[in-house]
């Protein structure tokens, strides 16, 4: 009350000096009336203006009630509830004990009351009891709350003292008499082991109820560690490390277990190290470590026990631990306990070591995080397992994940190589893959003993979300990166399966013996061997095209690209038929390769003339002997029933063949250049040449000698074939391509190819061809319809369907035409041409 007349004085003295230094207005003379001394003259032209005024008004309480004093004759024993023991105040009963009912408790400082006692001679309105949150202030007291307050409270203690909503200040003010029981009273001697193992009981229970509370939380959990360590004995670690979740800083029980490792030289088990980083405020923990902890912790504890065995070894240093707890009840001092143990907490190197474990282990889970972030509901998905790393994601799997497995491994054992939908892969995920999601994705099913191709850590591909995929049954785990021979190999597989597209159904052993053999030859591993195998059986099922090839073939020698060309005519000439589809795809990659597409004619028939495997030869013993030949056999070349080969006869019968061969050529030659339109439409030259018109020049071809020619030729081919065969023993094949640039995809062209593209053919056209679209892409603002024309009869070409050929070129190589007719003038697509070129 004093306060408040003090503070009204204050403020009429402020108020006199404000008028002082504000005079009236000049000419204003001031009333001596009272009865008119708050206003000046209005005949002045002054505006009236009121003065302040003030009222001070002293208002008590109706439940005002003077502090009880602290009676020194009283003691706790006199006061104290034990649990389930009934007592009743002010009517109501309360039956559950562990609370303070008296008068004159001293407080723990003994300078007041007891704040938790129970005073049952104060006023309680149980008329109008308040239970909502505002009902008490902080650090409440009984004594000084209301008695609508004292009302709320006594029926809170009344009930099981289990209501969530109830107003924390119940809850603090209950508290506070189970502190004193157990800060106070119990080093005094006053509680017994079994009244204390109540107690502690108890406010575990209070926290499982309202943990929800911030505050109370902090106070009841830092009260159970300080009472699980204060006691002692400093010698023996804890069965468990402290863990409190939200809990910032570390709980005493947790410095104490360090301390007592680095004490006694022991390693800091891993999940000690965990304790520490979850719950020390100086380690960042990211986004990945807040969103995922139960992986963060079990790839931490992971990566820990790898990198340090069964812990890390901190020196003691000298700065002592103290256990201190800073109590929730006002009248309860702070308590400080030394323990004579090293804090190794505040130690720099210890520190910064599992610092980086830290940062390390976030960037691990970072994928996974982002995924989940977006994605919540797909925490156990087959996406999300696999962006974890392998070790995590196996111990993580799903039903569903368990039982895909399961029914990939069996389609690989009935089928080596099977043809599975990538949706089924993902387990019906219709997320679009990343190069990410792909490389995690493919190191969980390796875990798994399953590979598949196009895997992006060997050829480098992002599957679409409705492409399928090639699985195989694998042994090892891969040892990236891959070596330098597979990249080379690698576009042997993507070129062979452009030859072969839609023959997968239909190869035979000699097509399996061809690739066998070169794969064979290569320098790679076995799993390296087992993804080319898959990865050729997958090209040959989508329709590729030639785009982007042009690096990695100039990045070859000319030996290399000269063995890949006999390698894919013998792949399309495997099951004994050349189609059209296949000649023009191999006329394409010779002019890829920088070799003359005519030439293949004779690279097929040389190709036609090996023999057919029947059945791949077996490496293993038969059990039988090769005899010794007798001393009277024959030289090598003689044979049972022939005589020995005439050289001579030899020689006159391939000179004769060359210069058939020659005719043919001179013959066929013009007559293909004039056809290329047809060619595109899937007309071979051999097919159509009987129908050409005579040349300028050329006499008419005579149908008769064109078909003695190619009979003769036949029979040569066939007689050589036959002698060959007898001298030299079956055919092996012509050897693989040799690895011998390990350069094969780093995009170093050899010098030897520089300027390649000017010169050679693009997707397979002639000369003829290219000549007229260099003509059209010399001119920025394009070729006008009557040059074009000209240009096209010059080259013997007709302009339509030159162009119709040019753009079909260009659709195998890009899907998207080159030339375009636009006002009267041809324009070539410079973008489009750049991607032909590759």
């Amino acid at each position: 009350m004093w306060a408040i007349v003090a503070i009204g004085l204050i403020w009429l003295v402020a108020a006199k000096k404000r008028r002082d230094k504000h005079p009236q207005p000049p000419g204003a003379r001031r009333e001596t009336s009272t009865r008119k001394k708050n206003y000046t003259v209005i005949n002045q032209g002054v505006t009236p203006i009121q003065k302040p005024s003030l009222q001070i008004e002293v208002r008590y309480s109706s439940h005002y009630e003077a502090d009880p004093r602290p009676q020194a004759s009283v003691t706790p024993a006199q006061c104290w509830v034990p649990a389930e023991q009934a007592v009743t105040v002010q009517g109501v009963t309360i039956s559950a004990g562990r609370l303070f009912v008296g008068r004159g408790l001293p407080a723990g400082e003994e300078c007041s009351v007891e704040p938790s006692l129970i005073d049952p001679d104060l006023a309680v309105n149980l008329q109008s009891p308040a239970n909502h949150e505002h009902t008490m202030g902080y650090w409440p007291k009984y004594y000084r709350i209301s008695p609508e307050a004292r009302a709320g409270y006594l029926n809170f203690l009344a009930t099981d003292r289990d209501d969530a909503r109830a107003p924390m200040g119940f809850v603090f003010l209950y508290f506070y008499g189970l502190e004193r029981r157990l800060l106070v009273d119990d080093p005094k001697g006053g509680v017994t082991p079994a009244e204390y193992e109540d107690l502690i009981g108890e406010i575990q229970r209070l926290l499982s109820v309202y943990r929800h509370s911030s505050s109370f939380k902090g106070y009841a959990s830092r009260l159970l560690d300080y009472l699980a360590s204060a006691k002692g004995p400093f010698n023996t670690p804890s069965t468990a490390p402290a863990l409190h979740e939200g809990q910032n800083g570390l709980p005493g029980p947790l410095v104490v277990d360090l301390g007592i490792f680095s004490a006694s030289n022991q390693p800091v088990p891993a999940d000690w190290a965990y304790a520490w980083v979850a719950q020390d405020p100086q380690f960042r923990l990211r986004t990945a470590a807040e969103r995922c902890p139960d992986e963060f912790r079990a790839l931490f504890t992971l990566r820990y026990r790898e990198r340090h065995g069964e812990g890390v070894v901190v020196k003691p240093n000298k700065t002592q631990v103290f256990l201190e707890y800073h109590p929730a009840s006002p009248s309860i001092r702070d308590v400080r306990t030394p323990t004579q143990l090293p804090n190794i907490t505040i130690l720099k190197k210890p520190a910064q070591l599992l610092a980086e474990l830290v940062d390390r282990t976030c960037d691990e889970l970072d994928a996974y995080s982002r995924f989940i972030g977006k994605h919540p509901a797909r925490r156990d998905s087959m996406e999300a397992l696999a962006l974890l790393p392998s070790s995590l994601a196996n111990e993580r799997k799903s039903e569903e994940v368990i039982s895909l497995e399961a029914r990939l491994k069996a389609q690989v054992q009935s089928q080596p190589f099977a043809q599975v939908s990538f949706t089924d892969l993902a387990l019906g995920s219709s997320a679009k893959p990343t190069a990410k999601s792909m490389e995690a994705l493919a190191g969980f099913l390796e875990q798994a003993g399953i590979g598949f191709e196009p895997d992006i850590r060997y050829t480098g591909i992002v599957l679409d979300s409705n492409t399928d995929c090639v699985i195989f049954e694998i042994q090892d785990t891969s040892q990236l990166p891959v070596s330098p021979a597979f990249a080379q190999a690698a576009t042997v597989m993507r070129l062979a399966g452009f030859i072969l597209y839609g023959q997968g159904d239909s190869l035979t052993e000699r097509h399996h013996a061809i690739l066998a053999d070169y794969l064979g030859q290569a320098p790679l591993s076995e799993l390296e061997r087992q993804h080319l195998q898959a990865y050729f059986r997958w090209e040959i099922e989508r329709k590729s095209t030639l785009a982007g090839m042009r690096q990695r073939v100039d990045a070859m020698g000319a030996e290399q690209r000269k063995q890949l060309e006999q390698l894919l005519v013998r792949l399309a000439s495997a099951d004994g038929v050349v189609d059209t589809d296949e000649i023009k795809k191999l006329r394409r990659t010779a002019s890829l390769l920088g070799h003359d597409p005519e030439a293949l004619y004779s690279h097929i028939h040389l190709a036609m003339a090996e023999p057919t495997v029947i059945r791949q030869a077996s490496q293993e013993a038969t059990g039988f002997a090769i005899p010794a030949p007798a001393p009277e056999a024959t030289p090598a070349t003689a044979r049972a029933g022939r005589q020995p080969l005439d050289r001579d006869a030899l020689r006159r019968k391939r000179a004769e063949t060359q210069d058939v061969a020659s005719e043919l050529s001179r013959i066929f030659t013009p007559a293909r250049d004039s056809l290329a339109p047809a060619q595109a439409k899937g007309v071979t030259p051999a097919q159509d040449n009987d129908s050409e018109m005579p040349r300028t020049g050329r006499p008419p071809l005579d149908p008769a000698v064109l078909q003695s020619k190619r009979a003769e030729s036949a029979q040569v081919t066939g007689v050589l074939s036959d002698i060959f065969s007898a001298e030299e023993g079956p055919a092996t094949g012509t050897p693989a391509p040799v690895l011998e640039d390990p350069r094969a995809l780093s995009g170093t062209p050899d010098a030897d190819h520089a300027g390649y593209v000017a010169d050679v053919g693009l997707g397979g056209l002639d000369a003829a061809h290219m000549t007229l679209l260099k003509a059209v892409a010399a001119h920025a603002q394009g070729l006008p319809m009557g040059e074009a024309h000209s240009l096209a009869s010059e080259l013997r070409l007709l302009l339509a369907g030159a162009i119709d050929t040019i753009n079909e070129a260009a659709f195998e190589l890009t899907d998207a035409p080159v030339l375009e007719e636009d006002g009267g003038v041809l324009v070539a697509d410079s973008e489009i041409l750049e991607e032909m070129k590759g």
